[in-house]
C-alpha cells in the first residue's frame, strides 16, 4: 500500500476545482431549489378541483338528474359551431328567449367560459364574442336561464369546429 506522507506534493488546485465538492453541494443546493419551486406552484396555482362545501354539492345531484331528464322528455338536440370568436347555436324542441353555454375547462376553473346567447329566431342563437379555447377536452353544458333543462357532452376541438348533443 502506498500511504500518504509528508513529503507528498500538495493539491494546489483552487478549491472550486475539485469535483467532489461540486457534489457535496449540488445534492443539498438540488433539494432546496425543488422544495422552492413546488412552494412556488402550489401556491400560485391552487387545486380548483377541491370543493368547500362538498356536501351541498353531493346533494345538488338530484337536481342536475332532474335537469337531464327534463332535456330527454323535451327531446332536445342542439348543434353548436365554433367559426373563429363566433359561437353559433341551433336548438331543436324548445326555444326559450336564452339559453346559458357554459365551456368547463377539465383542470382549471380560471379557464372556464359562460355565455348567455338570445334568441334570434327559428331556434338560432349566435353572436357570441368567444374568447379562443385551447387545444383541451372541454365540457360543453347548455341549460336555459331557469336551469330547468340541461344537455351537456364533450367538445375536442382537434374533432373539428361543431359539436352535437342530445339528451339520452
Amino acid at each position: 500500500m502506498n500511504a500518504k506522507t509528508m513529503n507528498d506534493p500538495i493539491d494546489d488546485r483552487p478549491w472550486y476545482k475539485h469535483a467532489w465538492l461540486w457534489l457535496v453541494i449540488a445534492l443539498p443546493l438540488s433539494a432546496v431549489i425543488a422544495g422552492v419551486s413546488t412552494f412556488f406552484i402550489a401556491a400560485n396555482d391552487p387545486d380548483s378541483l377541491v370543493v368547500d362545501e362538498y356536501y351541498k354539492k353531493g346533494l345538488a345531484i338530484n337536481e342536475v338528474l332532474d335537469s337531464e331528464q327534463q332535456a330527454r322528455d323535451l327531446g332536445l338536440r342542439a348543434h353548436i359551431e365554433l367559426s373563429g370568436d363566433k359561437l353559433r347555436l341551433n336548438l331543436e324542441g324548445v326555444q326559450p328567449e336564452q339559453v346559458v353555454v357554459k365551456f368547463i375547462h377539465p383542470t382549471r376553473s380560471q379557464f372556464d367560459r359562460e355565455i348567455v346567447l338570445s334568441h334570434s329566431g327559428e331556434g338560432l342563437y349566435d353572436g357570441a364574442e368567444l374568447d379562443g379555447l385551447s387545444s383541451v377536452a372541454w365540457y360543453v353544458h347548455i341549460e336555459d336561464s331557469e336551469g330547468n333543462w340541461r344537455l351537456q357532452g364533450r367538445y375536442n376541438p382537434a374533432n373539428g369546429p361543431t359539436l352535437d348533443l342530445k339528451a339520452d
